[in-house]
């Protein structure tokens, strides 16, 4: 790793992103590859575009050429014929628990297309004639592929490289998918899958969930059957179900959206690759029951939503004459059972309506965030770990509008205007944590896997550049009071900010 490799860079932009696809840029810049295309120089502007070659310039890739139509920032990573993988945060078609159909509400819950379609240029720029650039993401088993895409405007996108040509193409990296009405499961989806197929890897003794073993019977997977889950991981048995696309690429780009995470706290670099996994069955996300049963999923004991845990899956397939009376006679003990308990809270949430590890007494999810990094980092291309590091990832974080509250299927928009990109995404995921007002320390994801990822610095004195001059170390930066999920707030936040 050298030491630009654990420096953060920054660039700043309008908190806007341009609204007319396929998103050209507003400036014919030397190195822009589509010149000779009429009317690929847009008359409106485009901040999000300029924002990411400032953020390729500060990186100082192939600087000695910036400026002159040579430039190929993307070029000391991949070479001519080669594939680029952009990994964006393409977690759902609509953002849950608001009216469909504001499709501007999309800005705060996935990457914007806008910020993929420079880095695709630029890729295009380092592979160019024979390689190919692929966009792929395994969103949650409930997203409409298809309409996600058409809400993202992803197909106009499409419609330019068709016409150029360009070797371009989207992957929806799920094998499976699942149909919802209401909170009923209808229907159960096999899905293509990635066309590269699949690499089974079992971490085995080496993975971070090892510590919970003794009672690995407690993972679960809400929307799972529990089967699967524990098919995957137990017995010091630890597997993931990882895209071939992602292992065989040549260069990797993590492009996430910024935003707070129900389960993690905040999930941008680092979270961001539990899309890269085919099947979230082998995804453990929390520990059945309460801390005092050996579980993470919600904070207190309790008979009723131990029995709600267990059997909530197979109730999801029972027709609504069955499972509604069953919810409200199981509502009606609940507040039975809890009367006369303290009205104590979790953060800003009943401690008895939390559920599916929705807290930030999760244990069990950032672990499992660590292992996908670590795959990523030293698997090889055949899916076999190694004890070196086996790529390099550069990582581009969509923060000109991030996601507050309940992230990252229901978060609220917040203008914040920065683009934040390196090579380790510990030390990008604790600059983001600055960003929005949490203090890294608070993020077990942080705190607990620095050292899990090789990293034995101070975060706090990690190397910034870019955007403002006098901004040198993380302690440096602005923070912008991001609203923390329901059960985080108040254990997460900085004691004291800046405000941007």
């Amino acid at each position: 790793m050298t030491e630009r490799d654990d420096t953060v860079f920054l660039a700043e932009a309008q908190p806007a992103y341009p609204e007319t696809p396929p998103y050209h840029p507003d400036t014919a810049y030397p190195e822009y590859p589509f010149h000779a295309v009429p009317g690929a120089i847009s008359d409106r502007p485009n901040h999000a575009y300029a924002a990411v070659r400032e953020l390729l310039r500060t990186l100082g890739l192939d600087a000695a050429r910036y400026g002159t139509a040579e430039w190929n920032p993307l070029g000391e990573l991949v070479g001519p014929g080669q594939t680029v993988l952009l990994k964006p945060n393409w977690v759902s078609h609509f953002v849950h628990n608001v009216v469909e159909g504001d499709e501007q509400i999309l800005d705060c819950l996935v990457t914007h297309t806008a910020v993929l379609r420079a880095l695709i240029d630029y890729a295009l720029i380092a592979v160019r004639p024979r390689g190919r650039v692929i966009v792929a993401d395994a969103p949650v088993q409930g997203t409409d592929f298809a309409l996600l895409q058409e809400r993202a405007q992803m197909p106009a996108l499409q419609q330019f490289y068709r016409d150029t040509p360009i070797p371009f193409e989207v992957r929806d990296l799920r094998l499976n998918a699942i149909v919802m009405e209401g909170d009923r499961l209808r229907e159960h989806r096999s899905l293509q899958g990635d066309p590269q197929g699949y690499a089974r890897i079992n971490l085995g003794q080496s993975s971070t969930l090892t510590v919970l073993d003794d009672h690995a019977d407690l993972y679960r997977v809400y929307g799972y059957d529990e089967k699967e889950i524990l098919s995957t991981h137990g017995g010091g048995r630890h597997e993931y179900l990882i895209a071939r696309t992602v292992l065989q690429a040549d260069c990797i780009i993590n492009v996430p959206k910024l935003k707070t995470h129900i389960k993690a706290g905040i999930t941008a670099a680092l979270k961001n690759l539990v899309g890269i996994n085919g099947n979230k069955a082998f995804l453990p996300h929390y520990r059945m029951g309460a801390p005092g049963e050996q579980g993470d999923e919600y904070p207190v004991q309790n008979w009723v939503l131990r029995f709600k845990s267990k059997y909530r899956y197979r109730l999801s397939h029972y027709p609504d004459f069955v499972r509604e009376p069953i919810k409200r006679i199981g509502g009606l003990l609940l507040a039975l059972t809890r009367a006369g308990q303290p009205p104590a809270v979790v953060g800003n949430a009943d401690p008895y309506l939390v559920s599916g590890g929705n807290w930030y007494g999760n244990d069990t999810t950032w672990r499992m965030v660590v292992d996908l990094n670590r795959i990523l980092r030293y698997s090889d291309a055949d899916g076999v770990m190694q004890k070196t590091a086996q790529r390099r990832v550069l990582s581009v974080v969509d923060g000109l509008v991030g996601g507050e509250g309940d992230g990252p299927l229901a978060p609220r928009p917040r203008e914040l205007g920065f683009l934040v990109a390196g090579f380790n995404p510990l030390t990008i995921d604790a600059v983001c944590a600055q960003l929005i007002g949490m203090d890294w320390r608070k993020l077990a994801l942080l705190r607990d896997g620095a050292p899990l990822l090789g990293y034995t610095g101070d975060l706090d004195l990690v190397e910034v550049q870019g955007a403002a001059t006098h901004m040198r170390r993380l302690t440096d930066l602005p923070s912008s009071d991001f609203r923390a999920p329901r059960g985080w707030q108040g254990h997460v936040e900085l004691n004291e900010r800046t405000a941007v």
